[in-house]
């Protein structure tokens, strides 16, 4: 195994042909958001290459870059070890490359046939009984189950995931950029998926994958780049003598919070304000996301609820919220059953919540941000059904949350207020309900640094004040900064508790990552991982 610093590719060059495709110094902001720095990444043919990292670190960014949906304010890209322009996807289609997007790019109206001609609609002249038959002629090669004509809004995830597929090998690529393409699978799927990989990767094809999930990686992958925050950090030329636990370490580093430091005691009495018995919940699509989960969160307690996007934590918060319906299991809070009662119920019960994704989950665009406040947040100091807006007016300007986060002035419509002003109006109006329970989900998502740390003191705050907090967050600095105890959602289920105090931030990233079979040889003995 060779592996390499900043982004260098290691090992005997003259081993490796011309890269089929580059990029060199490739640098992209969004605004301040500098999402990939200085970016080398190569791909040759007949490879599979994955792209590692946490959520955030800037996998996607580079693979919409090559394919032209970005572009970069530094950098190049070269194909063949000549220099190209990549302006847009139609000049990476042209350039031989076809991506397949995590969130999949077909018009559920059409059928399969039209949306793989609605792709090749540069041929004016298109046979669509030859298509037809070339789509199903490439869906036995590769054992694809794929009807040129069922509507696009009959098909599972999966089922959309191969039209995409198809859509791209029939516009002739022989570049395949996929990102996460086994989100949308179920277990049985993905080893069909992998193996169809190495086909096309045994046929020439280069096969470019995001991902974070590390069996895969293991299972197809010839070559691994490792990103952090932006840049590449790590490429390797072989996987020999790679294992999940290595790959996390390459993923992670040896980084590790340094405990907890400066936070009052623990001081709760031990009452449960909120418990999960064998919670199951289902996806968008009806699929088990999260099975038998247990939990007890005390008054005066923080649990951290550590997790890699996509493994059941937007479902599980959901559900705490009643805005989700569970599949089994019961949600008790305060000794009374909230399982199968409307969201009202929740509200009533004192659990409040900051929403994980803010605009599409609470926020109107036309209204103020006192309005906002106004019906879901502080008490509306109603008559007859008039709100009293000079009396919600002086509770607003006294609310601690407001001046504390700098929450942008009552007046200003949400639709004017950045992403940051967006997130400090929902956090404080949730703070502003004076909950008994608090699902806080990504809170500090669009937060600068400062206003992060006085996030904290205020969950700190409530803690302090009797109330249970659920913290959901990848960031596990954060995590390690407030909670209390830890669990990680992983694979379907939640694994813990864990004592923060104990547990090394390393052991919780390969749990978040490499799920109950990471085990950790850093410290010389396996980590007991509950059953």
């Amino acid at each position: 195994m060779v592996v390499t610093d900043s982004g260098a590719t290691g090992g005997d060059q003259g081993s490796l042909p011309v890269p089929l495709l580059e990029a060199r110094g490739v640098t992209i902001r969004f605004g301040d958001l500098v999402a990939n720095q200085d970016v080398d990444f190569s791909i040759y043919p007949g490879e599979i290459h994955a792209i590692l990292g946490e959520n955030g670190a800037g996998k996607s960014t580079i693979l919409k870059s090559l394919f032209g949906v970005y572009h970069p304010q530094a950098g190049s890209f070269f194909k063949e070890g000549h220099p190209i322009r990549i302006h847009s996807p139609a000049d990476a289609r042209s350039l031989g490359m076809g991506m397949v997007f995590q969130d999949l790019r077909l018009v559920p109206a059409f059928t399969v046939l039209e949306n793989i001609a609605l792709a090749n609609s540069r041929n004016a002249s298109l046979d669509l009984g030859r298509l037809r038959g070339r789509i199903t002629a490439l869906a036995e090669r590769y054992h694809l189950t794929v009807d040129p004509d069922v509507p696009v809004w009959q098909l599972d995830l999966a089922g959309r995931q191969r039209v995409e597929i198809v859509k791209v090998l029939l516009t002739g690529a022989n570049i395949i950029l996929l990102d996460e393409p086994t989100s949308v699978l179920a277990l049985s799927e993905v080893d069909a998926f992998l193996a169809m990989l190495r086909r096309l990767r045994d046929e020439g094809h280069a096969i470019v994958m995001v991902t974070h999930k590390m069996r895969e990686v293991l299972a197809c992958a010839g070559r691994v780049t490792v990103m952090r925050a932006g840049r590449v950090v790590h490429t390797t030329n072989s996987l020999e003598g790679l294992n999940e636990d290595e790959l996390v370490r390459l993923m992670i580093g040896d980084w590790a919070p340094t405990g907890i430091t400066g936070r009052p005691a623990v001081t709760r009495a031990g009452e449960p304000v909120l418990r999960v018995d064998n919670l199951s919940v289902k996806d968008d699509k009806g699929r088990l996301i999260l099975s038998e989960v247990n939990l007890t969160l005390e008054a005066g307690e923080i649990i951290g609820v550590a997790g890699i996007s996509g493994n059941g934590q937007r479902e599980l918060a959901e559900a705490l919220l009643g805005l989700r319906p569970l599949s089994a299991g019961r949600i008790i809070a305060h000794d009374e059953t909230l399982s199968g009662a409307p969201a009202a119920a929740f509200l009533n019960a004192g659990i409040a919540s900051i929403p994980q994704n803010p605009r599409e989950e609470g926020v109107v665009p036309g209204l103020t941000v006192l309005e906002h406040f106004a019906y879901d947040g502080l008490p509306r100091r109603e008559h007859r059904m008039q709100v009293d807006w000079a009396a919600l007016s002086a509770d607003f300007a006294a609310a601690p949350a407001v001046d504390e986060l700098n929450v942008p002035e009552p007046g200003r419509v949400a639709a004017t207020l950045s992403g940051g002003n967006v997130q400090r109006m929902m956090v404080a109006r949730a703070l502003a309900r004076r909950p008994r329970v608090m699902v806080a989900s990504y809170p500090t998502q669009g937060l600068d640094i400062a206003t992060t740390q006085r996030l904290m003191a205020l969950l700190l705050g409530l803690r302090g004040h009797g109330c249970g907090v659920l913290l959901f967050s990848e960031d596990l600095s954060e995590l390690y900064q407030v909670a209390d105890v830890l669990v990680v959602v992983t694979h379907g289920r939640m694994l813990g508790p864990f004592d923060p105090v104990k547990i090394p931030a390393y052991d919780v990233a390969g749990l978040m990552v490499a799920g109950d079979g990471y085990r950790s040889n850093r410290l010389g003995h396996p980590l007991e991982v509950p059953a």
